[in-house]
């Protein structure tokens, strides 16, 4: 989590798959406590295609939770 540059990068391993995935989120907080995602890269192509289709679908936007753990989950974002 780099809450500088506002970007998260993880790495998981696929069932089947040999070696792990890297993605990487570049993202900004919405006013109505929304987080939106604005652009998604993995180190697969198709992954990277099937989120950006899912993310049409949604809006790219995500609400946070209320209460504490909305203003937790800020704060670290």
């Amino acid at each position: 989590l780099n809450s500088k540059a506002n970007t998260i990068a993880v790495e998981f391993t696929l069932e089947g798959e040999a070696q792990p995935v890297q993605a990487e989120v570049l993202y900004s907080l919405g006013a109505e406590n929304v987080i939106v995602v604005r652009e998604v890269t993995t180190s697969r192509k198709w992954l990277t295609e099937a989120i950006k289709l899912v993310l049409v679908k949604t809006g790219n936007r995500f609400e946070l939770p209320g209460g504490l753990k909305g203003k937790m989950i800020r704060v670290l974002l």
